[in-house]
């Protein structure tokens, strides 16, 4: 696991973190209990304003913390951008670019991530939503 921007990241010795993956830890980063990351995968705190590009300097950047809840696979190559919340047991498709948040119990793919289905929550067994 690669570490950016800070000093580390505390995670539950549950959280299973596949090679070459990316934590830009300019803001802070909280992930739930027995979450797994596939490999490369990239959760990212701090963007560059594009709206200031030639005004203002390069390094200047907005940091929002991310929030990734129990139970979640973040697949291979997955890129989880500034500011957003993951819900428990949800599933990151493969190479998906998450921009917004995620529900609990559902499933997203794509660039920029989509709806694809939802899950059964563990709870009831009942589909959720």
């Amino acid at each position: 696991m690669k570490t950016f921007n800070g000093p580390g990241l505390p995670l539950d010795e549950s959280v299973v973190v596949r090679d070459d993956c990316l934590f830009d830890y300019g803001a802070a980063i909280t992930v739930g209990k027995y979450s797994f990351f596939g490999h490369r995968c990239m959760v990212l705190t701090s963007a560059h304003d594009y709206t200031k590009f030639g005004r203002e300097r390069l390094y200047s950047n907005a940091r929002k913390p991310v929030v990734i809840g129990s139970g979640v696979w973040v697949c291979s190559g997955a890129i989880i951008c500034p500011g957003v919340t993951i819900g428990d047991g949800a599933v990151i498709g493969p190479g998906a670019v998450v921009m917004r948040n995620v529900a609990p119990y559902t499933v997203v793919a794509g660039n920029p991530a989509k709806f694809v289905r939802r899950l059964r929550s563990k709870a009831d067994g009942t589909k959720t939503g």
